[in-house]
């Protein structure tokens, strides 16, 4: 089942726009309700909570420390996410929403089902990877891919195939 993307900043908008158009993604595109072209097909995503621990005191003290997470997420290397992304890093920009969805593709090119969505709200951008295919090699020439680790304050997911759905917010700091 793909899943699709949306990055949206507070200064510098939608970060994946247009990245789901015919023109960009081909026959991979996803104008189809109810996402839109600025929804971009990903390779892989997912996330992690981390529990901070204190060692010091020759075993693990969680008592005190507070929960954090991170999304990753690859996506093709789009020149315009990166250089939007490296803005967003450099002027220290917020991203307002990540929106996460897994889709069930229409078979005869109908609406598309979702199956989950997942929603990340108030986060920063910590690692960006620009990962550049072998050049030497021509069927990897001008292709790679972008990882981007984020860190959100509050998460919402929607899982109707495995039928959760739940609501957290984290000590992130934003």
């Amino acid at each position: 089942m793909p899943v699709l993307i949306k990055i949206d900043s507070d200064k510098f908008g939608t970060i994946t726009q247009k990245t789901g158009s015919k023109e960009v993604a081909g026959r991979n595109s996803n104008t189809t309700a109810p996402l839109s072209e600025d929804y971009c097909l990903t390779f892989d995503w997912g996330y992690e909570f981390k529990q901070p621990h204190n060692d010091s005191f020759g075993a693990a003290d969680h008592s005190q420390a507070s929960l954090e997470s991170e999304v990753f997420v690859k996506v093709p290397m789009y020149h315009s996410i990166s250089a939007l992304l490296l803005n967003v890093m450099a002027g220290k920009d917020n991203i307002k929403e990540l929106s996460v969805y897994e889709v069930d593709r229409a078979p005869t090119g109908g609406q598309n089902k979702v199956n989950m969505h997942a929603s990340f709200k108030d986060g920063i951008v910590t690692d960006l990877v620009l990962e550049q295919g072998d050049q030497r090699d021509a069927k990897e020439k001008g292709r790679g891919q972008l990882v981007i680790r984020m860190k959100f304050q509050t998460i919402d997911i929607d899982d109707k195939v495995i039928n959760v759905s739940g609501h957290l917010d984290t000590t992130n700091a934003s």
